[in-house]
């Protein structure tokens, strides 16, 4: 297989594990205090 092929396929995955790893649990998070504080309408 060529570089061509393989280098633009592993660095998307390599972006997409690291928003998941870094990102998604803090994104996560802040989305459900805010749902919560919206839904209960009093500060979480």
């Amino acid at each position: 297989m060529r570089k061509s092929y393989i280098l633009p396929r592993l660095i998307l995955l390599a972006m997409a594990w690291a928003f998941f790893y870094f990102a998604f649990d803090p994104i996560l998070k802040w989305g459900l205090i805010k749902g919560i504080e919206k839904g209960a309408k009093a500060k979480a």
